[in-house]
């Protein structure tokens, strides 16, 4: 579902599910829930009273049984054995054959003494270890709700690839689109079409089609990955409990980003990988093997707004759309004519109308 992503709803907590208006349902599937970010909060429906207690909050939701801390749990049941265990000793105390031996009573309530402490200690490191999970899927779902949240901004990034050449990425509103300028071609994805263009000697040849589920941006070995797969790798990593986290902030093209880097990371595209996002939600940075694919981009400029000629299809006598240097990018301008023979579907060389 387009907006949708998981998020483990134990980790978020009670009090923000009821204070964060993007989160809409926490209904839990295996734990988990599914948020969207709206730009409105919700209306939420006033219930009746009396289908809560008094002295609570008819908003406020209690977590299940299953999706308490594991450490609270644990603890809990600890002590309640502890407290039976020693209720037995002292019972066992009483009665006349342990009067005859009570070093055996005494050493009998040391045991249970020890057992009662190391298992809250194990309790605690437990309790210590989900409250660090929390925050490492804290900081994956903030990064994860930057990047969503360029999608409906306009603007340009340019990057410097592993080889040191550049690619480009425009991003407009009215319509939504984006296109993706990379050393061996272009993708222009717009709400219908999926235009994919490869660089042929000095022409671009290239071929149209019909936009399907999602996004198709380019592949990774053109050595540039899009935001919408970014995305999901976040998504990937913001529900899996085993991996590790390593956050860091730099300052990427003169802009503030916040880094995080994933090791072990399952159902991704890629299983070891670091990102930089920054203020905007702009991919500032990223690397790791991505569906056997090495990936290393660095954003070198970065605009609001965007340039027609992104979204224009090349013709056959439009010189080679490329750029001029790592971080420079040269739009070109589209020669008059009509398309190449290659092109599947007939369409201007003329500029896209404008947002």
């Amino acid at each position: 579902m387009e907006g949708h992503r998981p998020v483990n709803c134990h980790a978020i907590g009670s009090p923000i599910i009821d204070t964060d208006p993007r989160i809409l349902d926490c209904a839990g599937l295996r734990g988990y829930a599914r948020v969207v970010s709206v730009p409105a909060t919700p209306r939420r429906m006033t219930p009746h009273p009396a289908a809560h207690p008094p002295g609570r909050s008819p908003h406020t939701r209690r977590l299940p049984r299953r999706a308490r801390p594991l450490g609270r749990r644990l603890l809990r049941w600890a002590t309640t054995l502890g407290r039976r265990l020693l209720r037995w000793a002292t019972t066992l105390g009483r009665r006349s054959h342990a009067r005859r031996n009570p070093r055996r009573v005494k050493s009998l309530m040391a045991l249970l003494l020890v057992v009662a402490v190391a298992g809250t200690a194990a309790c605690t490191d437990l309790d210590q270890a989900n409250a660090a999970g929390a925050a490492d899927e804290g900081l994956i779902s903030q990064t994860a709700d930057r990047v969503a949240a360029a999608d409906g901004l306009s603007w340009t990034a340019t990057y410097r690839l592993a080889g040191g050449e550049a690619a480009r990425v425009a991003r407009a509103q009215k319509p939504s689109r984006i296109a993706y300028t990379f050393p061996s071609g272009l993708v222009i994805i717009t709400p219908d079409t999926v235009t994919r263009c490869a660089r042929a000697t000095e022409k671009m040849d290239c071929t149209d089609g019909d936009r399907r589920d999602g996004e198709e941006g380019p592949p990774a070995s053109t050595g540039l990955v899009a935001p919408a797969a970014i995305l999901d790798m976040l998504e990937s990593a913001a529900i899996d409990p085993d991996l590790a986290v390593t956050p860091r902030e730099t300052t990427i093209a003169g802009r503030h980003a916040s880094c995080l880097k994933l090791t072990g990371v399952d159902q991704s595209a890629a299983s070891n990988f670091e990102v930089c996002v920054t203020v905007e939600g702009t991919v500032a940075a990223f690397a790791g093997m991505v569906a056997g694919s090495p990936v290393e981009m660095t954003l070198t400029d970065y605009r609001t707004g965007i340039d027609e000629t992104d979204f224009t299809v090349p013709s056959k006598t439009a010189p080679d759309r490329g750029t001029t240097g790592p971080g420079t990018p040269d739009h070109g301008t589209p020669g008059p004519g009509t398309p190449g023979p290659s092109h599947t579907s007939p369409r201007s060389a003329g500029p896209t109308p404008s947002r």
